[in-house]
């Protein structure tokens, strides 16, 4: 029921990343420069974001680095300008940023850095079967 989300995440340099999917956005909200100049690297929007104000997104992203969007499927921005791998939407800088694959996955196990130790406490230099503690995570060796 709020009626004025203007300026409600201005300037807030610090805020890399943020997921307004929840928020169920209309046309008689205020919405003005809602993320003016936000440090965004990634957002989230809802599928009622094209109600935004054309100003929300002022000073987000630039053409160079661009900010990720993150909409559900179905969901296509209104655009006002494209580039280069960028496009402008609410007066910020655009590309998509739906998940496409998984990068450097990282396997998390015996392959990690570390000390192993018993459920004793004494270090072990190879675990074997077992339930064994490294990092401060359990693991079991099959």
């Amino acid at each position: 029921k709020v009626t004025d989300l203007s300026f409600m995440f201005s300037f807030c340099y610090a805020l890399t990343s943020l997921d307004i999917s929840n928020f169920t956005l209309t046309s008689s909200q205020n919405t003005k420069q809602l993320l003016q100049n936000a440090g965004l690297k990634t957002l989230t929007i809802p599928a009622t974001a094209n109600v935004l104000d054309a100003t929300a997104c002022n000073g987000v992203g630039t053409t160079s680095a661009p900010c990720s969007l993150v909409f559900p499927s179905g969901f296509t921005p209104q655009k006002d300008k494209t580039g280069s791998g960028w496009y402008q939407w609410k007066s910020g800088y655009f590309k998509d940023g739906s998940p496409t694959g998984i990068d450097n996955p990282v396997a998390d196990g015996l392959s990690s850095e570390g000390e192993w130790y018993n459920l004793q406490g004494q270090r072990v230099a190879s675990p074997h079967h077992g339930i064994y503690i490294r990092n401060g995570k359990k693991y079991m060796v099959k």
